[in-house]
Parts: C-alpha cells; structure tokens; sequence
C-alpha cells in the first residue's frame, strides 16, 4: 500500500511539472452537419442534415508555451433534422448524445491578453435511444481566440470542424440484436464560445 502511494504521489508532483500551464472551462455551441448516408443494403446514398445545441467541458494541457493537449467532453442536443429533399423538421425525443474528443493543441500568445489556439485530432460521439444506439470515430480541426478577462479567467470563441470515418448503428429487434456500418461522408461545423479557467 506504502509502495502505491509513493507511486502516486510521484506521478502527480511529475503530472503538475510537466502540464503546468493550461485550461478548463465550459462551452457552448451551435453543431450543423451534412453528410450522405449510405446504408450496408442500400444502392444509393441519402443525404441528411442536423443542427444541435452542443454544451460540454473543454481543457487543454501545454508542455511548452505552445504545444500541448486538448480534450473536450459533452453532450448534443439536435432540433432540427432535414433528409433528402424534404424541409428541415423539429426533432422530437431526440437521442441523447455523448461526445468526447482529443486533440494536438498549438497556441500562439499575442500578447499577455490575447492568444490563437488551433488543433487537430479525433472525435467520439455516442447515441442512444430506447432500443437503438449508434457509435461515430471521425477527424476533426479547431481554430479560436482567447482572452484573458483577468490573469486566470479567459473568454473563447472559435470553430471546430470535424469528419466522420467510421459509423456502427446497432437496433434490438425481438430481443435480437441487429448491428450494421453506415458509410457517412460529409462535414459538421460547430461555432463554440466559452469561459476558461486558466493555470
């Protein structure tokens, strides 16, 4: 147990010398995507469109004054969903979507107040509803502003831009288990703002 503790503690002193310069805060924003869906049995493609509210917690860790690692996690809300040719529609009971994401981080300081952030990484999204759930892998790049209101507390606004690559849906049917890919190609774009607290 001695032997445990030790290890712990020396890697949190190490953990706090190495990430000693970074963020957390929360975030809020606006996710609209297109992409054309394809399903394993289908000939032909079906082109769709989601706009959801996204709010969730962002941080990122810098092992030197501009290269470091960011993450982020949250959860979607969607309100409105347009396939095909049709009009966008209000979505009603939507799924509950998880989201989580990880990133390179590059900033580059202004100033003393000002900063540019801009990453790349992936992304993980997870939904679920009653008998149906779904699992997307994909790309994405952010770019944004911070501003240091005072030394430890900053406004953020930027953009993020992600890729899906990989997308499973799964439904229970009679107790049997159905999973199936879905060949998603497109792109989404999420305008984000938030608070951070700096350290």
């Amino acid at each position: 147990m001695k032997k445990l503790l030790l290890i712990v503690s020396i890697f949190l002193c190490v953990s706090a010398s190495v990430f000693a310069d970074g963020f957390i805060g929360a975030e809020a924003g606006f996710d609209i995507n297109w992409v054309n869906r394809k399903y394993e049995d289908s000939s032909e493609g079906v082109d769709s469109s989601l706009m959801a509210f996204d709010v969730g917690l962002s941080g990122a860790h810098y092992f030197t004054d501009s290269i470091g690692l960011g993450y982020g996690l949250g959860l979607q809300f969607p309100f409105l969903q347009k396939n095909g040719d049709m009009d966008y529609q209000d979505v009603e009971n939507g799924p509950t979507t998880f989201k989580g994401d990880l990133s390179f981080q590059f900033k580059h300081d202004f100033n003393e107040k000002m900063a540019l952030e801009a990453g790349a990484g992936m992304y993980f999204l997870y939904s679920n509803k009653s008998s149906w759930s779904r699992v997307q892998l994909g790309a994405q790049g952010n770019i944004g502003i911070a501003y240091n209101i005072v030394s430890s507390l900053a406004l953020r606004a930027g953009a993020r831009m992600y890729i899906p690559f990989y997308t499973s849906e799964s439904m229970s049917v009679y107790g049997t288990r159905l999973e199936y890919d879905v060949k998603e190609f497109g792109v989404g774009l999420v305008p984000y703002v938030g608070l951070a607290f700096a350290y």
